[in-house]
């Protein structure tokens, strides 16, 4: 039931041209498909964010997702990209 209010509130910010309220619920739907172990879907939604941040300049919200793709791809076992997207969320957070 979450993800499907994440989801809704992807579409209102979408349909309102919010761009940094797309990435902030693209934010937290990784985050609950991490803790429920759905960790490629976390690793899509983390990565869509990602490129989303990165097109409209929104650093505050890359750092986390970058955050979410690094602990997602070291749960499926990627850990060269995993390493890359830990990095990239710690020069965010600084």
């Amino acid at each position: 039931e979450g993800l499907v209010h994440f989801r809704t509130a992807f579409q209102e910010a979408r349909a309102a041209g919010s761009w940094r309220q797309m990435a902030v619920s693209l934010n937290n739907e990784s985050v609950s498909l991490l803790m429920l172990g759905m960790v490629r879907q976390a690793a899509d939604r983390a990565q869509e964010g990602l490129d989303l941040a990165e097109a409209h300049r929104i650093g505050e919200v890359g750092a986390p997702l970058a955050q979410n793709l690094a602990e997602a791809s070291i749960a499926m076992g990627q850990f060269p990209e995993g390493r890359r997207a830990a990095i990239r969320s710690r020069a965010a957070y600084e």
